[in-house]
C-alpha cells in the first residue's frame, strides 16, 4: 500500500507540485507506519493508495475535507469512477515533504514507538 497525496480534481493521480513543493508519498510499503504533520489545517488534504487497482476500488482518504462540495464521499466516488482505468504509477520510494501536510521521515516499522500530537480548534 501507499499513502500518496492526491488532487481532488484528478483522482488516483499524485498532486502536481505547487511552488516547487511536491506532495507526500510513502512509496509502496508493507507493515510500516507513515507519519504526517499537518501544516495547514485550513485546506483539505486528499490521499490514495497507488498500489495497482487500489485507488480505483476506493482506497482513498482525506484530512479536513469539507462537509459539502469536495467531501470525502465525493473524493471516493471520483476514485471509484476511475475504476479499472486507473493508471499504474511508478514507485520511486518515499517522498518527504507535502502540501498542507509534511512527511518529515520515510516510513518506519509499524512496531516502532513514536509519540507526538498536533491539533487545532476551530469555531468562534
Amino acid at each position: 500500500h501507499s499513502v500518496t497525496q492526491g488532487d481532488f480534481n484528478n483522482p488516483c493521480q499524485p498532486i502536481a507540485a505547487q511552488n516547487g513543493q511536491s506532495g507526500f508519498d510513502s512509496g509502496l510499503q508493507q507493515g510500516t507506519q507513515f507519519t504526517l504533520n499537518i501544516t495547514n489545517d485550513q485546506i483539505p488534504i486528499y490521499f490514495f493508495c497507488k498500489e495497482p487497482t487500489h485507488c480505483g476500488l476506493g482506497m482513498v482518504g482525506s484530512i479536513n475535507a469539507p462537509s459539502s462540495g469536495n467531501t470525502f464521499d465525493a473524493w471516493q466516488a471520483a476514485a471509484l469512477k476511475v475504476g479499472s482505468n486507473e493508471q499504474t504509477l511508478q514507485d520511486n520510494g518515499p517522498v518527504t515533504g507535502g502540501i498542507g501536510a509534511v512527511a518529515t521521515a520515510p516510513p518506519s516499522a509499524s512496531g516502532s514507538s513514536s509519540s507526538g500530537s498536533s491539533g487545532s480548534s476551530g469555531g468562534s
